[in-house]
């Protein structure tokens, strides 16, 4: 039965009424002597009541206190589990260089442009390709390019430009593995698709191991971000390119700790088992995943497919931090078992449209209805429009514009700091220029908290599980991969201020391929015709 909790007052009538019982010629008026000594006796059991209540909260690990999960999770997990610590960002960078042959030492320093410092961990030098020029044949796309011929020559961790416009990407992978190679896989896709004839030849360069130097999630950094060398080597280019960069993590919180103890209750690990996988991975050393989804059976009899899961912003976990798991895999699992560690795949995207009503605290700034339409020529800070908006605009209204291109693609919203004719200048920088075409819808006081709950909630996406194998941990319990409209929707009414939700993209659920998740693709949040704008004076 439960532990019924009575109140100081209940406590104190239950005494007196005992008291009655035994002297029933007592005085127990309040503030008499008999109502004074039993009030005390109610104060003595009602904190022992707290202590009792106390005992019983921490007793399993969901309801555990802060100072008491520590020794569930050393009971469970042991004592090198118990808190997993800190790591650093690991990860590869793009380097380009005018002659070969040039050496980069370890320890050589790089910065970011938040001032954050990272190191290289293996030295290495640029190289120059000595393969003949290539072509490109049907079927590439802009992960992968398939060769007119084959892959003679070519080898990971080199550079080749591709087509007119010679955009240089790095090699990640040759392919097939067994037999003639004829495909190259790149860390960072092409911006447009390979046509069949494009020119492929080698580019002076080298990809280099870089490590952050001080622990923690924010050393993580997306593809395409920038590493600028502090005293460049040689006559290699300052600026280099990030190819991956994660693994990095903060000290486990309270609440991860308490979720890693209920999985292991939930599902025991043993004798390498699919949870027994599932925290091999969590608990690698110098690496920080949030979590692993494991596909018994995949391949086969005997195969087990694992999936790491990185830190919030930092999902991909990249070649680097996925051989430091694999290596320490090796160390822990069964000869017999048939392994491989795999890469979250970043899937199809899905385009986000919805319209908001709101409260009368969660107005827009400036009436919709007006369709403004980035126009040719827009900049970081200056974002020019199709149509005039003044006096549908003022100074100090908020703009929404997604960015297509750049580190972090996505939906922004900027402050008017400047107004003229069709030319809106903002007063933070957007990551990238905007798209000619791209719509510029309204902003105002909450709108942020939208836009990083549709982020948020893409974040929390897990990847694909195919027919032929079923994923651990299924979506129902956690990383759901499939993609559906009302989920979204759900994810915004959450918020304070939001009476409706219209999601009109995506039209009906979306499911990624098998170790893929669903991406965010251009997003666009609008306001309903029962959203009023603040007035303009």
């Amino acid at each position: 039965m439960s532990f019924k909790v009575l109140t100081l007052d209940e406590l104190h009538e239950l005494g007196l009424a005992h008291l009655r019982g035994r002297i029933p010629g007592a005085s127990i008026a309040k503030g008499d002597d008999y109502w004074l000594r039993t009030r005390a006796v109610a104060a003595v059991a009602y904190v022992i009541q707290q202590q009792n209540l106390d005992a019983v909260r921490n007793i399993l690990p969901s309801t555990a206190d802060p100072s008491f999960l520590p020794e569930h999770a050393r009971v469970r997990l042991g004592d090198a589990n118990a808190t997993l610590p800190a790591a650093k960002a690991r990860g590869k960078v793009q380097v380009r260089g005018a002659s070969a042959a040039v050496s980069i030492i370890a320890g050589t320093k790089l910065t970011h442009a938040n001032g954050r410092k990272y190191s290289v961990s293996v030295g290495g030098l640029t190289y120059a390709h000595s393969f003949t020029t290539k072509s490109v044949a049907v079927g590439s796309t802009l992960d992968r390019l398939i060769l007119d011929a084959d892959a003679t020559g070519m080898s990971t961790d080199r550079l080749i430009s591709v087509g007119a416009d010679a955009v240089v990407r790095a090699i990640r992978d040759i392919l097939p593995e067994v037999g003639t190679p004829y495909a190259v896989d790149f860390y960072l896709g092409l911006i447009s698709m390979p046509a069949a004839g494009d020119t492929v030849d080698g580019v002076i360069g080298t990809v280099l191991a870089v490590e952050a130097d001080e622990a923690g999630a924010e050393g993580n950094l997306l593809p395409g971000d920038t590493l600028t060398f502090d005293s460049p080597p040689g006559d290699v280019t300052a600026a280099t390119t990030v190819l991956e960069m994660t693994g990095g993590g903060d000290v486990e919180t309270t609440e991860e700790t308490r979720r890693r103890i209920l999985a292991f209750m939930q599902e025991r690990p043993g004798s390498g088992n699919r949870a027994d996988y599932r925290e091999w991975v969590r608990e690698t050393t110098n690496v920080r995943v949030e979590d692993a989804c494991v596909y018994v059976g995949y391949r086969g009899i005997g195969t087990i497919d694992v999936v790491p899961i990185g830190v919030s912003g930092a999902r991909q976990t990249g070649t680097v931090t996925n051989g430091l798991i694999e290596a320490y895999l090796a160390t822990v699992t069964s000869e017999l078992d048939d392994f491989r560690v795999r890469q979250l795949l970043d899937g199809s995207t899905a385009d986000v449209t919805m319209e908001l009503s709101t409260s009368s605290e969660f107005v827009a700034d400036w009436l919709s209805v007006y369709n403004l339409t980035v126009d040719t020529g827009s900049t970081t800070t200056v974002v020019h429009v199709t149509s005039t908006p003044i006096g549908v605009i003022a100074l100090g209204d908020r703009i929404l514009v997604y960015v297509a291109n750049g580190v972090r693609p996505g939906l922004y919203q900027r402050v008017v700091s400047g107004l003229t004719a069709s030319t809106i200048t903002v007063s933070e920088p957007l990551p990238a220029a905007p798209t000619s075409g791209a719509k510029v819808d309204p902003g105002g006081p909450n709108t942020q908290t939208v836009i990083d709950a549709i982020y948020a909630f893409f974040d929390g996406l897990g990847p694909g599980d195919p027919s032929s194998a079923r994923r651990f941990p299924e979506g129902a319990s956690a990383w759901e991969w499939v993609l559906r409209p009302e989920s979204i929707s759900h994810a915004v009414l959450a918020l304070d201020g939001i009476d409706g939700c219209k999601v009109t993209a995506p039209a009906a659920a979306v499911t990624p391929a098998q170790f893929a998740r669903v991406r965010p693709g251009v997003v666009r949040v609008t306001f309903g015709a029962d959203s009023q704008p603040s007035i303009h004076v």
